[in-house]
């Protein structure tokens, strides 16, 4: 005989069969291997509401946000060779993963934390290592990739410009000389 199990929000809820934990740690897996930045959120004493803001700012990024089962996560990530603390996987989880950038998740959640404290990095993933919540922290105050690639642009651009300044100059000048010869001229 199953024993039910209540949540706290009073509805029923049966036990995961095996076949439905091994789907899931399929799709941890999936995740984990896809995602170039991965960020652990602990989202005890947020609102629904809010997780609802959470996951709407990370999906109009390109991100996506789950509720993590702490259990299957330890094992998806051992699979790719991650030990992730007990300490972490104590608390309740919602994992935030892009597929596209490595420091976009970072600025979210830090971006997000900053206006309710209930929530907390509790570390993340990026090229498949670990980090602190204090590294996430410092990546989250990098440049982003587009950023970066502009601040490339522009110091590449930079000399380029001004060599091309540079040997316009003495062509505006023999242009200017031959205006004023030929104004003198025509006078």
């Amino acid at each position: 005989e199953q024993v039910l199990q209540v949540c706290n929000f009073g509805k029923v809820v049966m036990p995961k069969t095996r076949q439905q934990k091994e789907t899931l740690l399929k799709e941890f897996d999936e995740t984990l291997a896809q995602a170039k930045g991965v960020v652990f959120v602990n989202y005890q004493g947020l609102k629904v509401s809010e997780m609802e803001t959470l996951r709407d700012q990370a999906m109009d990024q390109s991100m996506t946000m789950r509720i993590t089962k702490n259990t299957v996560l330890r094992l998806a990530a051992g699979k790719h060779g991650l030990a992730l603390n007990a300490e972490l996987l104590a608390q309740p989880l919602a994992m935030i993963t892009s597929t596209t950038d490595e420091v976009a998740p970072a600025k979210v959640t830090k971006l997000f934390a900053k206006e309710h404290e209930a929530m907390s990095v509790a570390g993340g993933i990026v090229a498949n290592r670990f980090l602190t919540p204090a590294e996430m922290n410092t990546l989250a105050d990098l440049p982003s990739q587009d950023q970066l690639r502009a601040q490339l642009v522009s110091v590449i651009a930079s000399p380029l410009i001004g060599l091309v300044r540079t040997l316009q100059a003495p062509l505006a000048g023999i242009v200017n000389v031959l205006n004023q010869y030929q104004q003198k001229r025509a006078s």
